[in-house]
């Protein structure tokens, strides 16, 4: 009986001792054959090897050329087209205080400089100006009070052209005598006041007596510059002082009105 339960025993544990070994190999052979293809892909992992980017948002609006507002089609700014020269009316054509009558006309601008610069000539090459140069502005030679003058110009440059807020004139003002033919008054001290619809613009603005340089017959007006700040109706107040040649009394102020369009 002892040897009958002692052989089944040890049959039995030799066989599953044999029999785990085989199951175990399997198993490890089993993993190792069917690991590639079991594996599921990895979600992060088709993001990254994606060849095609997802489009932004605002893509299409940064890639289409010639959408932006001011551009111009050769890809500088669009710039504003200048603004046709401005055109001065004055009125009246005369207008009588005291002893004498003065007329006013308003002039492109113009270089002033003193009388005496006619006397000399400048020996610098580079003050003279050639044939392919731009005409340079016009020049009045000023008799006396250059320097209380205002809005002078270079005298190798053009007069600027007009702007919106910006435009400058030459105001050429005649003072004569009432007398028949009426005779240029020298030696007066003469001011000029400036209002736009009535708002003053300049007051006091000195009135200088000067020649225009390219006149033949070269005749005595009152000028200066003025810069006007915009188009519209402009008033004038030409004011002389009392003299000897005038009298004793204050003459009473010269309105003109001026149209700028």
């Amino acid at each position: 009986m002892p040897e009958l339960r002692t052989k089944p025993a040890g049959r039995l544990t030799k066989v599953l001792y044999v029999s785990s070994i085989p199951l175990a190999t399997l198993l490890a052979a089993a993993g190792c054959v069917t690991a590639p293809t079991s594996a599921a892909p990895s979600s992060t992992a088709a993001v990254f090897a994606s060849p095609v980017p997802s489009p932004s948002p605002f893509a299409s609006t940064l890639a289409t050329p010639g959408t932006a507002t001011g551009v111009s089609p050769s890809g500088g700014a669009a710039t504003a087209p200048a603004p046709p020269p401005a055109t001065v009316d004055v009125s009246p054509a005369q207008v009588s205080t005291g002893a004498v009558t003065l007329s006013m006309s308003l002039e492109p601008a113009r270089h002033m400089l003193p009388q005496t610069a006619v006397m000399t000539s400048d020996p610098d090459p580079a003050h003279q100006t050639s044939a392919g140069d731009p005409a340079p502005a016009s020049t009045a030679l000023v008799l006396d009070g250059l320097l209380s003058l205002t809005n002078n110009l270079d005298p190798s440059q053009p007069a600027p052209a007009d702007q919106p807020q910006a435009m400058i004139r030459h105001l050429n003002l005649q003072v004569r005598t009432n007398n028949e033919g009426g005779t240029p008054v020298p030696y007066l001290a003469v001011s000029v006041d400036l209002l736009l619809d009535g708002h003053p613009i300049a007051s006091g603005l000195p009135v200088k007596p000067m020649v225009a340089a390219e006149s033949t017959t070269p005749q005595l007006y009152y000028g200066n510059n003025l810069k006007l700040t915009e188009r519209g109706t402009y008033q004038v107040f030409i004011r002389l002082q009392p003299s000897a040649l005038l009298g004793k009394d204050q003459p009473q102020p010269a309105q003109f009105n001026m149209v700028v369009r």
